[in-house]
């Protein structure tokens, strides 16, 4: 039981590290905190602070946060094999975004958490989360603004798991 709360304890610390708002501070000075919000600045705006080829690198730090909590993290803490108590895994890749969006470190605000979901989802279901961000990539470019892409990914990736689940890997179950 001690395992299990310290393994959440830290899924929520390693999700609050703001490492975007780190980097933005060290390289420019700036804040991607809106003024007075307790949301991060759109993406157009932090990849106009912070420019693209650190931009990209702050999303895969973020999503590699998701990752590391329900794989290795989670074999640290719950054994071998700590997909049989999947209930914390889950949990522990929720607490990883919830503290990304949340963050203890700046006042309980923070981002807006694809970044670490993609690296939870992409750890778990590989193959649908490829094509949900696949399809998300392709509207957020095809369109003016990222949202469409991310809405429409959130939406298709518990579609795509289910049918992978169900249907291609039902022996998983």
């Amino acid at each position: 039981m001690n395992n299990l709360i310290l393994y959440l304890l830290c899924s929520y610390l390693i999700g609050s590290l703001p490492i975007g708002e780190l980097v933005a501070r060290l390289k420019t000075g700036n804040s991607l905190i809106q003024p007075g919000s307790r949301n991060t600045r759109p993406p157009g705006e932090m990849f106009a602070t912070l420019g693209i080829f650190t931009g990209i690198l702050v999303c895969l730090i973020d999503g590699l946060k998701g990752f590391l909590t329900v794989y290795p993290l989670a074999i640290y803490f719950l054994g071998e094999n700590p997909y049989q108590n999947w209930l914390a895994v889950s949990l522990a890749g929720f607490l990883t975004v919830f503290g990304h969006c949340n963050s203890l470190f700046l006042g309980f605000r923070g981002g807006r958490g694809l970044a670490p979901t993609f690296g939870v989802m992409i750890t778990l279901l590989p193959i649908p989360a490829l094509l949900a961000s696949l399809l998300g990539f392709w509207l957020a470019f095809w369109g003016t603004s990222s949202k469409p892409g991310a809405l429409s990914a959130a939406g298709a990736m518990p579609l795509l798991s289910i049918a992978w689940v169900m249907l291609i890997r039902p022996d998983e179950l």
